[in-house]
Formats: structure tokens, sequence, C-alpha cells
């Protein structure tokens, strides 16, 4: 990890629009919806400025991450946030904090006219956390 300075870049994607196919629903996993996701993580700057894509988190990285997560079907968006959280945080280990936001645009909700979220904000050390935290909710035999 980077000696930390008093400064910090966030980089981020916003309005991000993609087609899926999440849901608990039967028909949400045939015909879909439309989400809208938002993510950026934050780092410490480097005390020196380098013009060096390798020092700093690509935004063309985080669209790729963010689609193959989404492309991969799950019954909660939460499921979904934590995969995109947790293939972050391996690609870009000096991250300070992030969050990933995903809307899906017209939940199956009956006398609902609105959208729904799931929004993870996490750290550099999310999936330790994670899986102590699925340690402690495992079936006992």
């Amino acid at each position: 990890m980077q000696t930390p300075s008093a400064n910090t870049y966030t980089i981020g994607i916003r309005d991000m629009h993609l087609y899926a196919y999440h849901g608990v629903m039967p028909q949400e996993n045939i015909v879909g919806n439309e989400y809208v996701v938002n993510c950026s993580v934050t780092y410490y700057a480097p005390s020196a400025i380098e013009d060096d894509l390798s020092k700093t988190v690509s935004y063309a990285e985080l669209v790729t991450i963010i689609k193959k997560c989404m492309d991969s079907p799950a019954q909660l968006l939460e499921t979904v946030s934590r995969r995109v959280a947790e293939d972050i945080v391996k690609r870009w280990p000096f991250i300070v904090r992030g969050y990933i936001e995903i809307e899906k645009t017209t939940p199956p909700i009956a006398g609902f006219k609105g959208s729904a979220y799931v929004r993870l904000d996490f750290g550099p050390v999310l999936h330790l956390k994670y899986s102590s935290f699925q340690k402690t909710f495992q079936k006992k035999d």
C-alpha cells in the first residue's frame, strides 16, 4: 500500500446504463431489466505527478469490471455489488475506499412507480471482512 498523503484522487463512473437479468421474480430472469450503475474509488495521491496509467485506476477497466459482473445473473443486487467491489479491490489493492450503486429502473412491484437500488460502500480489506462474515453464518452439520 502506498504511503498516505494529504491528497486523494477519486475516479468514477456515473450513469452507466446496462441491460441485465437479475432478480428474484422468474420473469426478471427471462425479460431482464435496465440498470443504471454508479461507482467510484478513492486512492492516495502520489507526492509527484506522473502521467502513467499504471499508477492510477483506469475508468475503462472499471467499466469492464462492472459489465462482467452485471453479465452474470444473480437474484440479489447485493450479490452483484459485492462481486464488483471484490473485483475492484483485487485489481487495485491500493484503493482507500469506494462504492458501487446499482439501480433497477423498473422493478416489478405492483402499484410502485420508481426505481430501486443497492449501494455498497467498501474499503481495501473488503474481501477479508466478507470471508469472516461468511464463516460466521455457514451452516453447521
